[in-house]
């Protein structure tokens, strides 16, 4: 039988290495470094991904558009509200202030320029969305409204859609309804704040 160990290179080679105790004291130092620069390597990731990119920041479109019928110098405006959480975090709603608005407007006296004024008053306020506690991310919710509207020769409606959350975050959105027949009422985005 052969002895191994007696052969000069394998002696050699099992010379060269180092003790099992200097084996594991180089593992761990390992080990700890590849930890920290994991350690390193995530929280540069954190930052980009939470703060600088605002992924998770809340991200809510609101849109409203509305219909009109008038009959008997009655306006019946149908206000549908589209809330869209385009945002990746959850969205709690504030019942209390999440509501649709509606302001009305004259025409300008004939020979007269300049921008509608609408009136400084809301003329009707309702709550919306009610029925929603929160807004998933990626989530859309929709409200119809009915108003009844005694018509003062009004020319148009705006729509105002304010969305708020408790942390005090507000995103409005708003849509006009022209009421001079043959005309369509198309959606009009909001913008958040």
């Amino acid at each position: 039988m052969v002895d191994l160990l007696s052969w000069p290179i394998l002696d050699a080679v099992l010379g060269f290495l180092p003790s099992l105790p200097t084996i594991q004291k180089i593992a761990d130092v390992v080990w700890k470094v590849a930890a920290s620069a994991g350690v390193v390597v995530g929280g540069i990731w954190t930052y980009f991904k939470f703060i600088k990119g605002r992924t998770f920041q809340p991200n809510i479109i609101p849109k409203v558009a509305g219909e009109a019928r008038e009959k008997e110098r009655e306006i019946f405006l149908i206000a549908t509200t589209e809330v869209e959480n385009a945002g990746a975090s959850k969205v709690t709603i504030d019942h209390e202030y999440t509501v649709v608005r509606v302001l009305t407007a004259k025409a300008l006296a004939r020979g007269e320029e300049g921008p509608i004024e609408w009136g400084e008053r809301a003329f009707a306020t309702r709550k919306i969305l009610q029925h929603r506690e929160h807004l998933e991310p990626g989530g859309t919710a929709v409200d119809t409204e009915l108003f009844q509207i005694q018509n003062d020769n009004f020319v148009a409606l705006r729509l105002e859609v304010l969305v708020t959350s408790p942390k005090g975050d507000t995103w409005t959105g708003v849509g006009i309804v022209n009421l001079s027949e043959g005309v369509d009422n198309t959606v009009v985005s909001g913008e958040g704040s």
